[in-house]
């Protein structure tokens, strides 16, 4: 909206702007009201195509806005969803790594649980596994910081496997921009054939039509000349018979 409001701001400091005044929001509508305009007109252009049409200056400027609004349109929809795939690529990434790790983290719970199990189902080994129990309640940080160090690992290959994942989807976007861009550059390049072949038929049309004007222009004057010339020659015949 800023943008607009320095358009109405430069609008409204012209000596040679007819109106009193001017908004932001009225110079939008403005330009959206020309552009529907302009699209409606092209359409019923090519519907009506072997008709005489007159080509103004003003068409031919709206042909260039129309056709650089389309293409920024465009891009700020390709840069939209680019953004939209890299946000979908590090959820994913920073979700298998959540996963990965709470996985290795719940198999270590159940392993330590089966050795627990195993241990108080040997009579033989139940001073060990209270010892190993008092140990465990001794230490329970060095227990903690064990299953996380075994996590380290599979964490750093999870992170990698992420980035490879990142680079792909990197790579695929860059490559749908270029694809992307040469569209675009393909269709700028047919407007503007296709602008200029409407131009240059229009011209011949009104060369053509310049031409016949001309002519019959022309025409009329060799007409008037020959009409003066029997004039001229009956008035003295009118004298002498007097």
């Amino acid at each position: 909206m800023k943008a607009w409001q320095g358009i109405a701001e430069r609008l409204n400091k012209l000596s040679t702007f007819n109106m009193c005044s001017v908004n932001s929001k009225s110079c939008q509508n403005r330009f959206n009201t020309l552009l529907t305009r302009h699209r409606m007109q092209e359409v019923e252009s090519a519907r009506a195509s072997g008709v005489d049409e007159e080509y103004t200056e003003f068409r031919g400027l709206m042909d260039d806005i129309v056709s650089d609004f389309d293409e920024w349109e465009s891009e700020r929809q390709r840069t939209k969803e680019q953004h939209v795939r890299e946000s979908d690529a590090k959820e994913t990434a920073g979700a298998v790594v959540r996963d990965s790790a709470m996985l290795r983290l719940r198999g270590q719970r159940l392993a330590d649980a089966k050795r627990a199990s195993e241990g108080d189902g040997n009579g033989e080994g139940l001073r060990c596994d209270a010892s190993a129990t008092a140990q465990s309640k001794e230490t329970p940080t060095k227990a903690k910081n064990a299953i996380l160090a075994s996590l380290v690992p599979l964490m750093e290959s999870q992170v990698e496997q992420a980035q490879g994942l990142q680079e792909v989807l990197r790579e695929d976007i860059l490559l749908r921009r270029q694809q992307h861009d040469e569209m675009l550059a393909v269709r700028k390049r047919e407007r503007e054939e296709e602008y200029q072949e409407r131009r240059e038929q229009r011209e011949q049309e009104f060369k053509f039509r310049q031409a016949q004007m001309e002519a019959e222009s022309q025409r009329i004057s060799m007409m008037i000349a020959i009409l003066s010339q029997h004039a001229s020659a009956a008035q003295p015949k009118e004298g002498s018979d007097e």
